[in-house]
């Protein structure tokens, strides 16, 4: 039995398919059957049920799947401090990050860390917030940057940076006269009060993104919502229809600030209600750091401390 034999269970009990294992593996399908079941053979016990339209765990393959993942996770940290040791900034360094939010961090970050740790292997692993944080609690990934979870038992936090929403207006609006949104200043930004977009568009994300949960209290508090325009699956689609007259959009200050569209919206901050959306770095609790991954951590605090440098 081998570190890579349990890796491959552990992964495809997660997956409960082939194909998406295989996927995450990168790996043919017949070299993971094959792999599973040598191992089934040389354990004898079944780990999987196998049917036309399904698998799934049986009891040993339950025990067996708990025990790996302490024992991989154990290697994970044992070969990381041993880098750590040998000072040859070697090694691998895996990062969780929100699919739309990730293009940014991971732009305005890799090019420095890499020029800095050339000879680190970096794997980049992008998924919805829910995916994320359950990937994050199982020590699948080194460090994940994501909104701060509600929950946080098994995650150890550590704070980035708070971003202001920001409302994004279409260019030609009233509101916006005189205002050149293609050189706009966010340590100055204009501000609106809330009430004057009260009978204004809205252009909403659909439900499962913190920036809707934050609208929608938006909307409760401040009265609201009684005209939306289009509900969207991605921010970059709302900033567009935006910037083409369609409506207006609350939206993170992270993006308004690296998202660069044409046309641009302009951008307000909000002068009777002050949402933040709180950015961390979380690892499961227990997991070593290495100083390649502390260094990365770094580097993404310094790189977006500007988000809260204008509270205003």
């Amino acid at each position: 039995m081998t570190l890579e034999q349990m890796n491959y269970v552990v992964v495809l009990a997660e997956e409960l398919s082939f194909t998406n294992a295989c996927l995450r593996l990168h790996i043919t399908q017949p070299a993971l059957s094959q792999s599973i079941k040598g191992l089934e053979k040389q354990l004898g016990v079944l780990l999987f049920r196998r049917t036309t339209s399904a698998i799934s765990l049986t009891y040993a393959g339950e025990q067996f799947v708990q025990a790996a993942r302490s024992i991989l996770e154990t290697n994970r940290n044992l070969l990381s401090k041993l880098e750590d040791i040998s000072n040859l900034e070697r090694g691998r360094l895996i990062i969780g990050v929100p699919n739309f939010r990730g293009q940014i961090i991971l732009s305005k970050t890799i090019p420095a860390f890499r020029k800095r740790y050339p000879n680190i292997e970096l794997s980049v692993v992008e998924e919805n917030t829910e995916r994320l944080l359950e990937i994050t609690e199982k020590g699948l990934v080194d460090l994940s940057i994501m909104n701060r979870p509600e929950s946080t038992s098994l995650l150890t936090v550590v704070p980035i940076c708070d971003e202001r929403i920001l409302v994004a207006s279409p260019p030609d609006h009233p509101l916006c006269a005189g205002t050149d949104p293609g050189n706009q200043d966010f340590s100055d930004l204009p501000g609106i009060p809330v009430s004057k977009l009260r009978d204004e568009p809205f252009i909403i994300l659909r439900g499962g993104h913190k920036l809707r949960e934050t609208t929608e209290k938006l909307f409760r508090e401040k009265g609201l919502g009684k005209n939306i325009a289009l509900e969207v699956n991605n921010l970059p689609t709302a900033q567009q229809l935006v910037a083409n007259g369609l409506g207006f959009t609350f939206i993170g200050e992270m993006a308004a600030r690296y998202v660069v569209q044409s046309p641009r919206p302009v951008f307000f901050r909000l002068l009777d209600a002050a949402p933040t959306h709180s950015i961390v770095a979380a690892y499961k609790t227990g997991s070593y750091l290495s100083h390649t991954t502390t260094a990365y951590l770094r580097l993404v605090r310094d790189t977006f401390s500007n988000l809260e440098s204008f509270r205003q």
